[in-house]
C-alpha cells in the first residue's frame, strides 16, 4: 500500500514539475531556426514574457502544415496579448515564423505559429488549429 502512495506522490510531482517547467527553446547562437529577425533588423530569441499559445512542438508542426499561396483564416495574439481574426495568404515559412500577406492590413507581415489558436484553410474548410 505505501509503494502506491509513493508512486502517486513521484507521478504527481513529475505532472507538476513538467505544466511549470516544460519544454525550454533552444539557446541563441545553437543555429536554431527558431530565432529571427524582427522588424528593427535586430536579432531575437524567445524570452520568459514572450506570449505562446501552444508549445514550440505544436507550433512547429502547425508551420510546416501551412502551404505556400494558401489562404488561410488565423485567430492571433500579438506580442502585446491582444487576440484578432486575420485573413492571411503564406508567402513563406520559416522554422515557427510564417510570412504572409495580412489582408486587414494589406501588408506583408510576419506571424509567430506558437500564437495562432485558430487556423482554417479558407478554400477547404479545414481546421488546422
Amino acid at each position: 500500500m505505501e509503494a502506491f502512495i509513493v508512486l502517486g506522490i513521484l507521478l504527481l510531482f513529475i505532472f507538476v514539475a513538467h505544466r511549470i517547467f516544460g519544454e525550454k527553446p533552444e539557446s541563441p547562437g545553437s543555429g536554431s531556426s527558431e530565432y529571427f529577425k524582427s522588424s528593427a533588423g535586430k536579432t531575437s530569441g524567445y524570452s520568459g514574457d514572450d506570449i505562446s499559445v501552444i508549445s514550440l512542438p505544436e507550433a512547429r508542426i502547425l508551420a510546416r502544415s501551412f502551404e505556400v499561396g494558401r489562404q488561410y483564416l488565423i485567430e492571433y495574439t500579438d506580442s502585446s496579448g491582444n487576440d484578432s481574426q486575420r485573413e492571411i495568404t503564406v508567402r513563406s515559412i520559416d522554422g515557427i515564423m510564417v510570412k504572409a500577406v495580412c489582408h486587414r492590413r494589406r501588408q506583408v507581415r510576419t506571424f509567430r505559429a506558437d500564437r495562432m489558436s485558430m487556423v482554417i484553410d479558407t478554400a477547404t474548410g479545414e481546421a488546422l488549429l
